[in-house]
């Protein structure tokens, strides 16, 4: 259990920029959805700032700490 805390701290950072970064797409796109340029708009906004975010959460995830983790729960689940 102390190992996930661990991950979870890990990742509490990250997350809390992802989010961020959704309220500000949210915030940011100034086109209507009907707009012709809402879609290029949203893509531009992603590309920018919200993927990078995701980018760093998927990074702590292929860590050596996180996968060791999972690879413990699979071993002692399946008694291998």
């Amino acid at each position: 259990m102390d190992e996930l805390l661990d991950i979870r701290n890990e990742l509490h950072r990250p997350l809390i920029k992802f989010r961020a970064e959704m309220i500000t797409l949210s915030k940011d796109i100034e086109t209507a959805s009907w707009d012709e340029n809402f879609p290029s708009d949203v893509q531009d906004t992603f590309q920018a700032k919200v993927e990078p975010a995701l980018l760093e959460i998927e990074d702590k995830l292929k860590s050596t700490e996180f996968r060791e983790f999972w690879n413990r729960k699979i071993v002692d689940k399946h008694g291998i």
